[in-house]
């Protein structure tokens, strides 16, 4: 999986559901907010991920996607398109294929 463009915001909060026996990524979340808003806590973000997550799925991938786990990602570890795995023993991101 390849993530998009973040904005340009100071502001973003980023989480990854992967597989937590392989570490494929199944879905990116993020969020963004303005200097006069606030993001939403780690939990919220976390459901709100989920939830966007299990209503665009195919309803194969939903199973995997409810035995989901979570992975706050700061924007400093993108600097690339990936695609990323999370690494198991370290539960950081792990570029695939990188250049």
């Amino acid at each position: 999986m390849h993530r998009g463009e973040l904005p340009h915001s100071e502001h973003v909060a980023i989480v990854a559901l992967y597989d937590p026996a392989s570490g494929e990524i199944l879905h990116w979340h993020y969020c963004s907010a303005d200097d006069a808003s606030e993001l939403p806590t780690p939990h919220v973000l976390e459901s709100e991920a989920l939830d966007h997550a299990m209503r665009h799925a195919a309803e194969e991938k939903r199973k995997k996607l409810s035995e989901a786990s979570f992975l706050h990602v700061d924007r400093q570890n993108l600097k690339s398109r990936g695609p990323f795995k999370v690494d198991m023993q370290t539960r950081g991101l792990v570029e695939l294929n990188p250049a």
